[in-house]
């Protein structure tokens, strides 16, 4: 009788090691795929800062060759025509623009963009 009892309960622990044993690689394996998902979106949200910061520079450089281009333009203008009633486009400083002047140089970038 006794020993059956230690069968049976030898079987029990077996049976519930397994059992937990299983579940344990079951998270397990769900946990990796996900710190690997995690690991994948980091890396792309580290490429689109990267290429955000790229495009800034870019943006930045862009603006001021067209600011430069408009100067030199509006200048000889004036010596043609007088002072200038075209709007004068400047390059961007974020520490001393304002909203409304950041909203006025995109409204007349809009506005070129329909023309």
């Amino acid at each position: 009788m006794r020993e059956t009892k230690d069968r049976e309960l030898r079987r029990m622990r077996d049976k519930f090691e397994e059992e937990k044993r299983k579940e344990t690689e079951k998270y397990q394996f769900e946990y990796d795929k996900l710190r690997e998902e995690i690991q994948l979106f980091a890396r792309k949200l580290g490429q689109e800062e990267n290429l955000n910061k790229q495009l800034s520079m870019l943006n930045y450089k862009l603006q001021s060759n067209i600011s430069e281009l408009g100067n030199n333009f509006y200048s000889g203008q004036e010596d043609e025509l007088g002072p200038s009633t075209f709007y004068k486009p400047s390059a961007l400083n974020v520490d001393n623009d304002t909203s409304d002047d950041i909203f006025a140089r995109k409204k007349a970038w809009a506005e070129l963009d329909r023309e």
